[in-house]
């Protein structure tokens, strides 16, 4: 009898507490353009009143943690700093909702699923120049999730490849230039040679200058010559052969 009760908590305890945790939630008491937004005297009361509750934090389902994260009222901000890698720390220093969302094992699944999703072109011609910014911001935030190294490190050999292949498709997709410029260029570039450096990929045929740039750009995800992307998508591709 003992055995079989061991047996019970073992198989039906966790769906159980899976299913508490999907009924947690929770929203941003405060959002930009709101009174009590703009009411907000600096940027420290912004990013205070931004902060997921710890108590329900843990509890927060991984894909509305991911929600919360591309919802994060101050998100592009990542794109302010003198490289978005930069961005992307100071992101994860001020955001609660970030740190636990990276280390969720579930993470770079959902990620990778949310960006297959992601049509480059499937913006309305009619619209303003201003939803049209912010839908390529979309996209780039995700880009520059997926960049990041702890998300890289869950993926499996396959799933790398498969995200290679999904980035180069998009970065082709992106043919509008004054919609997809040099940041959007950036962003798949900077997900594409992280991937590479983590997968052990050996960086062949480099010019001593072309080396330096593309180590500064791998830790840094700054162009400071958009020469180097047309190595790194050569090489990507040279990766799939693998």
């Amino acid at each position: 009898m003992r055995k079989i009760c061991i047996l019970f908590l073992i198989i039906v305890f966790p769906t159980f507490s899976f299913a508490q945790n999907d009924e947690v939630t929770w929203d941003y008491p405060v959002k930009p353009g709101s009174e009590e937004w703009k009411a907000l005297k600096n940027q420290k009361e912004k990013l205070e009143v931004c902060q997921i509750p710890e108590d329900i934090l843990q509890d927060i389902p991984t894909n509305k943690l991911m929600e919360l994260c591309f919802n994060y009222p101050l998100i592009y901000d990542i794109l302010a700093f003198n490289s978005t890698q930069t961005g992307m720390n100071e992101f994860r220093r001020n955001f609660n909702g970030l740190n636990e969302f990276v280390q969720r094992e579930d993470a770079s699944d959902l990620l990778i699923r949310r960006y297959s999703d992601v049509q480059p072109r499937g913006y309305d011609k009619n619209w303003t120049n201003i939803q049209k910014g912010y839908y390529s911001l979309e996209i780039i935030a995700i880009e520059l999730f997926l960049s990041q190294n702890e998300i890289i490190d869950k993926m499996t050999l396959s799933q790398k490849q498969d995200l290679v292949r999904e980035l180069l498709k998009k970065l082709e997709e992106k043919e509008d230039k004054e919609l997809y410029g040099k940041t959007s260029q950036m962003s798949i570039g900077f997900a594409l040679s992280r991937i590479l450096q983590n997968s052990g990929f050996q960086w062949n045929q480099i010019y001593a200058e072309t080396k330096t740039e593309i180590e500064r750009f791998i830790e840094y995800g700054n162009f400071r010559d958009v020469k180097i992307l047309p190595y790194i998508v050569s090489s990507s591709k040279e990766f799939l052969k693998h």
